[in-house]
């Protein structure tokens, strides 16, 4: 236990729990939770497209005892928030714009820490100076990176103050962990639950791969689930009315089922446990790295198909997956799950077993914490 109190001060911790970034700083404050005994303080932030989704369940906000939400933009008084003695708080920045930083000029002088999910924050000009690891090296922060392709690329030049901690995987009371690995029977049980754009879900390389299975005789369920995500960088209805329609031209609908709604997080974790294959074939780095959902599956036992997208690669590498290359994705896919469709059943097993073990090893909560516990102490 660290005697401390924890000042976390995050984005949007409410749900729907339908966004990586949000879910991932949930977990990560349960952790903090546990580890200052319970001493921590919440301020939450709400953007004005989340705001009138408080009320939607409050479990986890709850249980984490979240006191406090403020509007967005501006944070200018932000800092007037803070009426701790120094010595004795720990401030945690989780999953909250890198330009709040300046504001918290005025308590310079606590102990903080940064957690950074992004992929692309350490790339982009206009928040490099905010979020790099200069910001360790000067010890403003403790920068925790979820990243560990950037960690690996970065580390060795910044080794002060900066550290990769696996991204947390939280479910309650371990309930929904998978403690068995897959067995294969009927059709190939293909999953993809994610954000419905093209740059996740590439539906026409997708369908193309599954007419040509279907043409030699290969028997799959391929199940969609499309989230609901609140903000102005997704056309949700048009995309779903284009995914039917390339569904109806390859003729593929008794064979793939398209969910427009968002699963809870139990429902989420009970359809990865039925499915056999998990599908992220991103076309570009548009998620948090990991992304969660990789993760979930991972820990019910799927074999992950992906493309090289951010750190997928370190991870698939050691947890039973598979990596296809972005030219002829099509084509590529329809030989991936081809020889998943042929593959023994011991062969099966073992993806899952690894898929699983990974999970245990690296991402649950439990060794997180230890790891967090560790540094935050030192």
């Amino acid at each position: 236990m660290i005697s401390k109190t924890a000042l976390i001060i995050t984005g949007g911790l409410h749900p729907p729990w339908n966004i990586g970034e949000v879910v991932i700083a949930r977990n990560f404050a349960l952790i903090l939770k546990k580890l200052y005994n319970g001493n921590i303080e919440i301020i939450s932030t709400i953007d004005k497209e989340r705001e009138n989704l408080l009320c939607q369940d409050s479990s986890y906000s709850d249980l984490l005892g979240v006191t406090t939400y403020i509007n967005e933009y501006p944070l200018h008084n932000l800092s007037s928030w803070i009426k701790y003695d120094s010595k004795k708080v720990d401030l945690h920045l989780l999953h909250i714009l890198p330009p709040i930083i300046g504001y918290f000029a005025p308590i310079r002088d606590n102990r903080p820490f940064l957690y950074q999910f992004s992929y692309n924050s350490f790339d982009r000009p206009v928040l490099r100076w905010y979020i790099s690891p200069f910001s360790a090296i000067l010890n403003r922060f403790t920068v925790f990176t979820t990243c560990i392709k950037k960690y690996k690329q970065l580390s060795f030049f910044f080794r002060r103050n900066y550290y990769y901690v696996p991204a947390p995987l939280y479910f309650p009371m371990g309930q929904y962990w998978s403690t068995k690995s897959k067995k294969r029977g009927g059709p190939l049980k293909v999953v993809y639950i994610g954000h419905a754009t093209y740059k996740r879900f590439p539906y026409i390389e997708i369908f193309k791969a599954l007419a040509d299975l279907r043409k030699d005789g290969y028997d799959i369920a391929f199940s969609a689930y499309f989230s609901r995500i609140i903000g102005r960088y997704f056309n949700y209805i048009s995309f779903i009315k284009q995914v039917n329609t390339a569904l109806m031209s390859f003729k593929l609908d008794d064979m793939v089922k398209i969910y427009a709604y968002d699963l809870t997080e139990e429902e989420k974790y009970e359809v990865l446990k039925e499915s056999d294959v998990f599908l992220y074939l991103a076309l570009s780095n548009v998620a948090i790295d990991p992304p969660l959902t990789i993760l979930e599956a991972l820990a019910a036992g799927c074999c992950v198909i992906s493309t090289p997208v951010q750190s997928i690669p370190f991870i698939l590498k050691h947890a039973g997956g598979i990596v296809l290359p972005f030219r002829d994705l099509a084509i590529k896919l329809s030989e991936a799950l081809k020889m998943l469709i042929e593959e023994d059943s011991t062969s099966f097993r073992v993806r899952s077993e690894s898929a699983i073990k990974y999970i245990r090893l690296f991402h649950h909560y439990e060794v997180v914490s230890k790891y967090l516990e560790k540094v935050i102490n030192q």
